[in-house]
C-alpha cells in the first residue's frame, strides 16, 4: 500500500512540475548597462557626478555638467556598475 501510495505521489509530482514550469512569467527585457552612445542627458552626468563624488557645496557641479554635457567627461565602469545595481 505504501509503494502505491509513494508511486502515486512520484507521478503527480512528475506531471505537475512541467506543467508548474510552464507558466513562469517572461523575463524583463534588459536594462541599458552601458555608456549612453549619443550626448549624455543631463540625468546621466548628475549620475556620475555622484557616482565620483563631485562636491555641490564646493561648486564643482556646475563646471562637471558643463563638461560632461559637451561630451568631454569619459563614462566608465563606475557608470555601468551604478546602472546595473540600480536597475534590480
Amino acid at each position: 500500500m505504501r509503494y502505491t501510495i509513494l508511486a502515486a505521489m512520484l507521478l503527480g509530482a512528475g506531471l505537475a512540475t512541467p506543467v508548474m514550469a510552464a507558466k513562469k512569467p517572461a523575463a524583463p527585457a534588459p536594462v541599458q548597462a552601458h555608456a549612453p552612445t549619443a550626448a549624455p542627458t543631463w540625468n546621466n552626468c548628475f549620475y556620475l557626478g555622484w557616482i565620483r563624488g563631485v562636491h555641490v557645496e564646493q561648486d564643482e557641479l556646475p563646471d562637471f555638467m558643463e563638461q560632461c554635457l559637451a561630451d568631454k567627461v569619459p563614462f566608465g565602469e563606475d557608470f555601468e556598475k551604478y546602472i546595473k545595481e540600480t536597475s534590480r
